[in-house]
Formats: C-alpha cells, sequence, structure tokens
C-alpha cells in the first residue's frame, strides 16, 4: 500500500510539475510582459517569482505534516 501511495504522489508531482509547470509560467510571463508592460525579460522574472512563492506554501503544508508522521508510520 505504500509503495502504491508513494507512486501515485510521484506520478501527480511529475504530471503537475513537468507537465503544468512551465505553462504557467508561460502564461503568468505573457501576461507580466504584455499586459503590465514590464517587457518580455521583466515577464519571465515576475513569473518565475511568482510561482517559486509556492514553495512556500509547499513548506508550510509539509511542516504541519510533520506533527503526525510518527502515527502514520506505526503499522
Amino acid at each position: 500500500m505504500r509503495a502504491t501511495a508513494a507512486s501515485i504522489l510521484l506520478f501527480i508531482i511529475n504530471l503537475v510539475g513537468l507537465g503544468a509547470g512551465p505553462l504557467i509560467v508561460g502564461v503568468l510571463s505573457d501576461l507580466f510582459a504584455s499586459g503590465m508592460g514590464l517587457g518580455e525579460a521583466e515577464g519571465v522574472r515576475w513569473a518565475i517569482i511568482c510561482t517559486s512563492c509556492c514553495t512556500l506554501i509547499a513548506a508550510a503544508l509539509f511542516w504541519t505534516a510533520r506533527k503526525t508522521i510518527k502515527e502514520d508510520l506505526v503499522s
């Protein structure tokens, strides 16, 4: 069961990270570059900064999940 859960988790992470990640950065880059008039280089810069902020949310979720890891590991 753990192996199946780990494989599903890795599949979802790869699907989102490798599939949707570059697409979201590209869309945000286009929005910042043309919509806000920042230019191409600044649009890419701010798109990467915005998407990098999502790691803070993930870190906070992992930090809250650490409280129950001992109970989850007990078989």
